[in-house]
C-alpha cells in the first residue's frame, strides 16, 4: 500500500498519524509486554469501581455490616497505582491533544512558519510568491551595481557580478526556506519539533550561489597589476625569431592577502548596498623562475614531417622544429651575483634541434605548377624603402601553406618594424599623412601576395585596404599589415600544400608566386578594379616659426583620393561559373600642406 499524500491529509488522518507517533516514542519492544499486563489490570480495577458506585447505599452499608472487614494489602496497593496510571493517562491524553493540535495548525499552514531567515532577512509568515520576489528584487540590486576595487584613496578597478559569473540559485533556496518543518524525509513529529526549535532559536538558511573560479582569479591579477609598489615575480618570453630565451628579474613589494581576496570579494558583490572593497596587502617576495617548471614549457621535441597516404590525395603533415637548453647552465646563470638584481634581464640562448624530414623535402615534387602570381613594381622607391622591400621578400620566400590551414602575414613575418631585424625608415601612412617609420615598404609585399591569391583561387579571410591610394597594384587590390593589428590572412583551399615564392629583380620588380599542384578541376580567375568617383585633396596650412612671415613653404603635394571596387569572376572552360565583389573601398586624399612664416624679420637700424 502507497503513501498517503500528507499535503490532502484529514485532521483525522492528522491526528491519527500523531498519536502512533507518540506511541512509537512511549512504547519501546523491551516494555510492551509490562504495559499490556498494566493496561489490563487498570481496565479491571476501572469496572470494579464503576460497579461500586451503582451499587445502593442500603445494599453497601449492609454488606459492610454483615461482612467482616478483611483488609488486602496487596490490592489497596494496587489501587494507588491504578489511580496514578489514569491520572498519568490523562496528562498523556492532553499532550496528545495538544500536539495534534499544534500539528493540525503546522499543517494547514502553507507560510514560511516563524523565525526562518534567508540571507539574514526574516521570511516568517510570508508565502512562496512572496519569497521568491524577495530573492529577484534582491538579486536586481545585486546586479545592477559595480563593486570599486580601491587601495587607499587609488581606485584599483571596477567589477560587477558578472565579472565572475556570479549567479545565485533561485529555486533552490525558495524551496529550502519553504521546506523547513516540511521535510518529507521526516515524520511529522520530527518536523514539528524543529518547527518548535525555530521557535527559540533563529533558522538563517544562507544563499546558494556560484562563480567561476578563472574569472575571479583574473580579477585579483588585473587588480594586483594597478598596485604601484606591487610584487613583481620573475617572468619569461621566448624571442622565436632569435632563438632566445629572455627572463625578467622581479622585484618584492605588496601582494593582496590571498585567504581573503577572494571570499571578502564575493561578499562585498553580494551585499545589496556595498559598493568598496579596500583590499589587505601584505609584504611578498617575489617568486624566482623554476628552472624545471621552465624547462618543461620551453623544451619541445623536433618532429618529421609526414604523408598520410592511405587517403586520396594524401595528406601531409608539417615538420616543427625543436627547442631546448641546458637547465643545470641556465641555474648557473641565474646563479651570478650580477643577475640576482631586481630588474634584471637575461639573454639566454636556446638551441634548435632539427627534424630529419622537413615538409619541403617531403612535397618537392608538389609544386611545379603556378598557381597564381602578381609582379609589382618598386622602381621608384628611395634606397630604405627598396631595402625593406628586398628584405621582407626573403623571409617570406620558400613558406608552405599546407592545405586547410590558415596563413597569417604578421604571424609569418613576425614585426617588420624592428631596426634590430634589419628594417630602415622609410615613408608609411599614418593617420592619414605619409611619415617615416621602420619598415615603411612592406605592405607592398603583403598586397602583392593578396592578387597572388586571388589569381590561384584561395580563400581569403582577413583583408584591409590603406587609409591613402597606393600605385604598385590596381585600385582596390592592396592589402595593408600593421604588425600586430592589423593583419592579411589566407587559407588554403586546395587539396595539396602550397609554396610561396617571393623574390626580386636587379629592376626592382617583385615578383610574387603561388606554386602547387594542379587538380582535375581548374578554374581561371579574372580580376577587375575601377574607381568610381574622385575625391579632391585639401589644403592644409601650418604656422611655422622658422620662416619669414610673408612666406610659405609647400612641405607636402597633395594627391587625389577615390573610392573604387574590385570583382573577381571564375571561369571553367570559358563559361562564367561566378562572379564577386571583393571589395568596395575608400582611399582619403593626400592634403596638401603649406607651411606659412611666422618669423618677424630683424631691423637692423633698429627703427
Amino acid at each position: 500500500m502507497g503513501k498517503k499524500n500528507k499535503g490532502n491529509d484529514s485532521p483525522e488522518q492528522i491526528t491519527e498519524e500523531v498519536v502512533n507517533e507518540v506511541n512509537k516514542v512511549a512504547v519501546s519492544e523491551e516494555n510492551k509486554e509490562t504495559t499490556e499486563v498494566a493496561t489490563e489490570q487498570v481496565s479491571t480495577e476501572i469496572v470494579e469501581e464503576i460497579q461500586t458506585v451503582e451499587t445502593p447505599k442500603k445494599e453497601k452499608k449492609a454488606k459492610k455490616e454483615k461482612a467482616p472487614k478483611i483488609v488486602d494489602e496487596s490490592k489497596s496497593k494496587f489501587a494507588g497505582l491504578s489511580k496514578g496510571l489514569a491520572i498519568a493517562g490523562i496528562i498523556a491524553a492532553v499532550i496528545v491533544i495538544c500536539l495534534v493540535a499544534f500539528a493540525l495548525a503546522n499543517k494547514l499552514n502553507d507560510k514560511v512558519y516563524s523565525n526562518i531567515y534567508l540571507n539574514g532577512v526574516d521570511m516568517s509568515g510570508k508565502t512562496r510568491e512572496e519569497v521568491e520576489k524577495y530573492i529577484d528584487d534582491y538579486w536586481t540590486k545585486v546586479t545592477s551595481k559595480q563593486i570599486s576595487i580601491k587601495n587607499g584613496e587609488k581606485e584599483l578597478i571596477l567589477v560587477t557580478a558578472d565579472s565572475i559569473d556570479l549567479v545565485i540559485d533561485k529555486n533552490a533556496m525558495v524551496v529550502e526556506v519553504m521546506a523547513y518543518g516540511r521535510d518529507k524525509n521526516k515524520n511529522i513529529v520530527m518536523n514539528n519539533l524543529d518547527i518548535v526549535k525555530a521557535y527559540f532559536e533563529k533558522q538563517n538558511i544562507d544563499l546558494k550561489y556560484s562563480y567561476t573560479e578563472n574569472k575571479l582569479a583574473n580579477v585579483a591579477t588585473e587588480a594586483i597589476l594597478e598596485v604601484d609598489e606591487r610584487v613583481k615575480d620573475d617572468t619569461y618570453t621566448v624571442d622565436k625569431e632569435n632563438n632566445t630565451l629572455i627572463i625578467t628579474k622581479g622585484a618584492k613589494g605588496k601582494d593582496f592577502v590571498a585567504t581573503e581576496f577572494k571570499s571578502e570579494l564575493i561578499d562585498v558583490i553580494l551585499d545589496e548596498v556595498a559598493t568598496v572593497y579596500e583590499v589587505k596587502l601584505e609584504d611578498a617576495e617575489r617568486e624566482d623562475i623554476d628552472v624545471d617548471v621552465l624547462f618543461a614549457e620551453v623544451h619541445k621535441d623536433a618532429k618529421d614531417a609526414y604523408a598520410d597516404e592511405s587517403v586520396k590525395p594524401a595528406v601531409y603533415y608539417k615538420h616543427e622544429f625543436g627547442t631546448t637548453f641546458d637547465k643545470e647552465d641556465l641555474r648557473k646563470v641565474l646563479a651570478k651575483e650580477e643577475n640576482m638584481a631586481e630588474g634584471k634581464v637575461i639573454e639566454y640562448k636556446l638551441t634548435t634541434t632539427q627534424p630529419k624530414v622537413t615538409i619541403q623535402a617531403l612535397t618537392k615534387t608538389l609544386y611545379k605548377d603556378k598557381l597564381g602570381s602578381c609582379t609589382s613594381d618598386f622602381s621608384n622607391s628611395d634606397a630604405n624603402r627598396a631595402s625593406n622591400v628586398k628584405l621582407a621578400a626573403k623571409m617570406l620566400n620558400g613558406t608552405i601553406v599546407m592545405p586547410g590551414e590558415t596563413f597569417s602575414f604578421n604571424k609569418t613575418m613576425g614585426d617588420c618594424g624592428l631596426a634590430s631585424r634589419g628594417f630602415k625608415s622609410a615613408a608609411v601612412f599614418k593617420n592619414g599623412k605619409v611619415v617615416k617609420e621602420i619598415g615603411g615598404g612592406v605592405c607592398q609585399l603583403s598586397s602583392s601576395l593578396y592578387v597572388a591569391t586571388l589569381y590561384a583561387n584561395l580563400g581569403i579571410v582577413a583583408r584591409s585596404q590603406h587609409a591613402l591610394p597606393v600605385g604598385y597594384v590596381p585600385v582596390s587590390l592592396d592589402a595593408t599589415v600593421y604588425y600586430p593589428y592589423t593583419d592579411f590572412k589566407f587559407k588554403n583551399t586546395r587539396n595539396y600544400p602550397i609554396k610561396i615564392s617571393a623574390t626580386t629583380t636587379t629592376n626592382r620588380r617583385l615578383v610574387v608566386t603561388i606554386y602547387g599542384t594542379k587538380e582535375d578541376i581548374e578554374y581561371d580567375v579574372k580580376l577587375t578594379s575601377w574607381v568610381t568617383e574622385w575625391v579632391s585633396p585639401k589644403v592644409q596650412k601650418q604656422n611655422d616659426s622658422s620662416i619669414l612671415e610673408g612666406k610659405t613653404k609647400t612641405i607636402q603635394k597633395g594627391a587625389k583620393g577615390y573610392k573604387s571596387v574590385a570583382y573577381k569572376t571564375v571561369s571553367l572552360k570559358g563559361k562564367v561559373i561566378s562572379k564577386t565583389l571583393l571589395s568596395s573601398d575608400s582611399y582619403g586624399a593626400t592634403p596638401t600642406i603649406i607651411a606659412v612664416g611666422t618669423k618677424k624679420p630683424v631691423n637692423i637700424y633698429g627703427e
